[in-house]
């Protein structure tokens, strides 16, 4: 389990959706919400993933994190993260206008 988890964790910097989010003035609700109406992202799950025309452009990492239960069961949980090149797409867009409005 700790080697797993070591490995879930060596994958570089990134950002949730509420850091990235922050610096725009928003929640990541809000964020997560404007990415998916741009149709970049959807939600399958808990997860939301990238549709194909962005999914291979480096924007986000799918890391696996270990979730203990209180009965001890452990399993394994993906979640999506920003790279920075990612979230330089999202304030790129957001200098350009394309994306983020004061509304």
């Amino acid at each position: 389990i700790v080697e797993y988890a070591s490995e879930a964790l060596d994958y570089g910097t990134s950002y949730s959706t509420n850091m990235i989010a922050k610096g725009l003035g928003l929640n990541g609700r809000k964020l997560n919400k404007r990415l998916h109406a741009l149709g970049i992202q959807y939600k399958q799950g808990n997860t939301w993933l990238l549709y194909s025309k962005y999914e291979n452009r480096g924007f986000t990492k799918l890391i696996p994190i270990l979730v203990k239960t209180r009965n001890g069961k452990v399993y394994s949980i993906v979640k999506s993260k920003w790279t920075e090149t990612g979230r330089e797409f999202i304030h790129q867009m957001n200098r350009e206008g394309k994306f983020i409005s004061n509304s």
